[in-house]
């Protein structure tokens, strides 16, 4: 049971730290980011144990796209985008997330995610700036 009067202490996870997360990730069924590219803020009980845990991380994303004007209509973003997809083929390091997000910020961008075969997720995108 936990004392409602326990302290939490809050602070930035270091990187000599970083295996501590292994076991939380494991549990949950997520991919733990390597400590270069994401920094953890933790919560801590009393006893030392990480009862929370907040992620800041590097996300591959899919941006930007551009054509010339002059070939606007003509470039297969298809194709582009299939050139990417064999990236996970070729390098197998710590650098390759499981895979990327696309933000579309226009209808033509969505229809070309679908056609490209990125799948739509369900919620809402937030963002802050700083």
């Amino acid at each position: 049971m936990i004392s409602v009067s326990e302290t939490l202490m809050y602070r930035l996870l270091p990187p000599e730290e970083w295996h501590r997360l292994k076991l939380i990730f494991h549990a949950q069924k997520w991919f733990l980011p390597p400590e270069f590219l994401a920094t953890a803020s933790v919560a801590e009980n009393e006893k030392g144990e990480i009862v929370a845990v907040q992620m800041l991380q590097m996300v591959l994303h899919s941006e930007p796209r551009w054509a010339h004007p002059d070939y606007r209509g003509k470039v297969n973003f298809v194709a582009l985008d299939k050139v990417l997809e064999e990236l996970p083929k070729e390098r197998k390091n710590e650098l390759i997330l499981p895979g990327y997000v696309l933000i579309a910020d226009t209808p033509e961008v969505a229809r070309l995610a679908e056609r490209a075969g990125f799948k739509k997720v369900e919620g809402t995108v937030y963002k802050r700036e700083w």
